[in-house]
This record gives structure tokens, C-alpha cells and sequence, in this order.
């Protein structure tokens, strides 16, 4: 990636947040993704992630100005999720518990060696999703719609 934008830390004022053109960067990563559904109303999905997104960007050293190496903001090295579901055929109800992970990355960067990225930490989420079909015999039919706007 040629002359990446980024958003680094104000080298005059720390509180404000300027724009800038990294040197250069790099995007690969693999997934790997596994599904087991032979478990009778039971299933069990699940994915991992590694992103290595390399970012060089100049920086500030005591006035003198070099490139470093760093991972590129918002992108982080790690991300997994996990899914374990039920399913009802009869019912018509679905249940799932889903985990997410999402590994810690950097959202603004230093513009002094000397400084600090500001850095979102490692996220963790369970959710859980149920849903249940509804089948309706009878048409169900809207007269008016009436859209309001304020």
C-alpha cells in the first residue's frame, strides 16, 4: 500500500489529532474456519483470524525524523469467534451463543518516539440469538402507511 492515511497524536499538541502519509504498508492474513453439524439439533462453528498489517510511518526522534514499523490502526492481529447452536425443526426455534474476540490494536499513533499510541484493548462479547419462525395461513395486508417526518 503506497502513501497510507493515518491519524497520529499532534506532535504540537497532544490533545489534537492530525493526519499524515505513512512511508508505505502491508495487508495478508489467513483464516482458518471449522464447522461440526453431525451432532444431532446441535451444531458448533468457529473461525480464527491472523492479520498482519504492517504500517511504516515517520515519526519524531528528538528532531530528527525516521520511519517505524508498526501494525496498521483498527486492524488487530487476532480475531476468533464461536458459535454453538440449537435448532428446533418442529418448533421452529433457533438459539445460538456466540462468542467474539477481537485482539487489541491501536486507533491513533505517536508522532514522537518518545510518545504513545492510544490503544483500544482486547474486546471479548457473548451474545445469545434466539429466533423463532412464525407461519401465517392468512395474507396480512396494510392500507395505509403514513410517514411522518420531524
Amino acid at each position: 500500500i503506497e502513501d497510507p492515511i493515518v491519524d497520529v497524536i499532534s506532535v504540537a499538541d497532544s490533545s489534537l489529532i492530525q493526519y499524515i502519509n505513512g512511508s508505505s504498508g502491508d495487508l495478508s492474513g489467513i483464516e482458518i474456519e471449522a464447522e461440526l453439524t453431525d451432532i444431532g439439533p446441535f451444531s458448533l462453528r468457529g473461525n480464527l483470524t491472523y492479520i498482519d498489517a504492517t504500517l511504516i510511518y515517520p515519526v519524531s526522534n528528538a528532531g530528527l525524523v525516521s520511519d517505524t514499523v508498526v501494525q496498521f490502526p483498527f486492524q488487530p492481529e487476532w480475531i476468533a469467534n464461536l458459535n454453538l447452536g440449537y435448532k428446533n425443526e418442529d418448533l421452529g426455534i433457533t438459539a445460538n451463543i456466540v462468542y467474539n474476540f477481537t485482539g487489541e490494536y491501536a486507533t491513533t499513533l505517536r508522532s514522537l518516539n518518545t510518545g504513545s499510541d492510544i490503544v483500544q484493548s482486547p474486546q471479548h462479547g457473548i451474545d445469545l440469538v434466539i429466533g423463532k419462525k412464525f407461519v401465517f395461513k392468512k395474507h396480512l395486508r396494510c392500507s395505509k402507511v403514513v410517514v411522518r417526518r420531524q
